[in-house]
C-alpha cells in the first residue's frame, strides 16, 4: 500500500513574481494619487472628449471640402456660437418677459395655490399655509445675500470650464489622430487592431449619444412651448426651455420638466388644466420612448434602460447633475472595455487554466 507524504510543502516564489507584484501595488496606489488630485482635470478631460466625439462627423464632413482640420474645428465653433447667439437674442426678449410676469403674478398665484391646499386639507387633515412658506423667503436676507456673492465667482467657475472644454475638444480633435496611432503602435501587433477598433467604438457611442440627445432637446423643447401655448398655459416659452433643457438627463428629464409645467398650471390655472398639461407630456414622452430610447440608448449607445437608470443613479450620488450628465457616456465607455477587452481577456485566461489542468 503507498505510503502518502503529508508532511509541509515548500512553495517557491520567484523574485520576478515579487517584483511584479510590488510594482503593480505601487501603480495602483499613484494610479489612484493621481486621479484623486487631478480629477477636475481628468472630468473636464472626459466632457471635452465627449465634445469633440460628437462633433467628430461634422469636423470630417469639413475636411472632406478641403478645409485644414484646424480651421475645420473653428469654422463649426464660429457656426455653433453664431446659431446659439442669434437663438438667445430671439428668446432673451420674450423669456425675459415671461419671467418678469411670473415674479409679478407670484403673490396671486400663492393665494391661488393656498385656495387649492385648503380644500385638500379638508380631507388630509393636514395644515400647511403657503402664503407664510412664501412669505417667509424674503427673509432669508443673509442667505440670499451670500448667493449674490458667490453669483460672479460661480460664472467664472462656469466661463473658464466651457473656455477649457473647448480648448481640450479642439486639440482632441486635431491632435488625438496621431495620439491614437502612437499609443496603439506601442502594443504588440496581435492587439494593435482590437485596441484601434476599441478606441474607435468608444468615440462612436459617446459622440452618438450627444448628437442624439442635442436633437431631442431641441424637438422636446419645441413640442413642449408649442403644446402648452395650444392649450393656453401662461409661459409656454419659459416652459418649453425648461422641458428642452431637462431633456439632457436621459428618463428623468421628461418627469423633471412635465412636473413643472404641471404645477405652473396647476398654479396658474386650474386642476383641469393641470391634467390637461399632463396629457400632453405623457404623449410627448411616448414620443421619446419611440425616438431617443431606441435609436440613441440603444442602437447609437447600446445600453439598455436598466443600465441607464443605474449609471444615472450611480452619477447623480458621486457628482450630482453633473454626474447624472455624464453617467451614460462613461457607462457606455465601461461598456466597451468590458465587451472587448475584460470580457475577452477572461475567457483567454479561463482557457488557459484549463488546457494546463
Amino acid at each position: 500500500m503507498p505510503v502518502t507524504n503529508l508532511g509541509p510543502r515548500t512553495v517557491a516564489i520567484r523574485a520576478r513574481t515579487i517584483w511584479l507584484a510590488a510594482a503593480v501595488v505601487v501603480g495602483g496606489v499613484i494610479c489612484w494619487i493621481v486621479v484623486r488630485e487631478a480629477f477636475q482635470v481628468l472630468l473636464l478631460l472626459f466632457m471635452a472628449i465627449v465634445v469633440a466625439e460628437g462633433l467628430r462627423p461634422l469636423v470630417d464632413w469639413l475636411q472632406q471640402r478641403r478645409l485644414p482640420r484646424s480651421i475645420a474645428v473653428l469654422a463649426l465653433y464660429l457656426i455653433i456660437g453664431a446659431i446659439l447667439g442669434g437663438l438667445g437674442w430671439f428668446l432673451f426678449r420674450p423669456l425675459s418677459g415671461e419671467v418678469k410676469a411670473f415674479l409679478v403674478n407670484l403673490p396671486r398665484y400663492a393665494a391661488q395655490t393656498q385656495r387649492f391646499v385648503d380644500q385638500v386639507q379638508q380631507t388630509l387633515g393636514t395644515d400647511l399655509n403657503v402664503s407664510q412658506v412664501l412669505s417667509a423667503l424674503p427673509g432669508q436676507s443673509g442667505q440670499l445675500l451670500s448667493f449674490l456673492l458667490r453669483g460672479p465667482l460661480v460664472l467664472g467657475h462656469i466661463v473658464y470650464g466651457v473656455i477649457a472644454i473647448l480648448l481640450l475638444a479642439f486639440y482632441w480633435l486635431t491632435a488625438v489622430g496621431g495620439l491614437k496611432a502612437f499609443l496603439v503602435g506601442l502594443l504588440p501587433p496581435p492587439a494593435q487592431d482590437t485596441a484601434s477598433e476599441t478606441v474607435t467604438e468608444m468615440g462612436w457611442r459617446v459622440g452618438g449619444y450627444l448628437r442624439g440627445v442635442a436633437v431631442d432637446m431641441v424637438v422636446i423643447g419645441v413640442f413642449s412651448g408649442v403644446g402648452c401655448a395650444l392649450l393656453g398655459v401662461p409661459y409656454p416659452l419659459l416652459l418649453g426651455v425648461v422641458a428642452g433643457l431637462t431633456e439632457a438627463l436621459p428618463l428623468i428629464g421628461p418627469v423633471i420638466g412635465g412636473g413643472i409645467a404641471v404645477l405652473v398650471a396647476l398654479v396658474t390655472q386650474d386642476p383641469v388644466k393641470a391634467g390637461e398639461v399632463a396629457l400632453l407630456y405623457l404623449v410627448i414622452q411616448q414620443i421619446e420612448n419611440n425616438t431617443l430610447v431606441p435609436l440613441v440608448m440603444q442602437r447609437a449607445v447600446g445600453l439598455n434602460a436598466f443600465t441607464v437608470v443605474i449609471a444615472l443613479l450611480t452619477g447623480g450620488a458621486l457628482l450630482g447633475i453633473l454626474g447624472a450628465l455624464l453617467a451614460v457616456p462613461a457607462a457606455a465607455v465601461l461598456q466597451v472595455l468590458v465587451l472587448r477587452v475584460l470580457a475577452p481577456a477572461a475567457r483567454r485566461a479561463s482557457g488557459a487554466v484549463s488546457s494546463s489542468s
